[in-house]
């Protein structure tokens, strides 16, 4: 997960968007307007793959959806 990635929920998933060409870019390059993940919009970012994960609500835990709609997405890359 990078912070030019995208998540939002639909239904019982978290549809999770990345650009993998967007990122190799940027990750090779220094920051500026064409790199800064801030800056893009879809349309900079390119070819997109996105990926629903179902989620099972349960009464015991807070929902995976949830949790990750929390995250920043600028801190999830260094969890690696």
């Amino acid at each position: 997960m990078y912070p030019e990635d995208d998540m939002n929920i639909l239904g019982d998933y978290l549809m999770y968007k990345c650009y993998p060409d967007y990122t190799a870019h940027r990750l090779g390059l220094p920051l500026d307007r064409d790199t800064d993940p801030e800056l893009a919009t879809d349309k900079h970012k390119g070819r997109a793959i996105t990926v629903g994960l179902w989620t099972l609500d349960t009464d015991s835990r807070e929902p995976m959806r949830d949790v990750l709609m929390r995250l920043d997405p600028s801190d999830i890359h260094k969890l690696n």
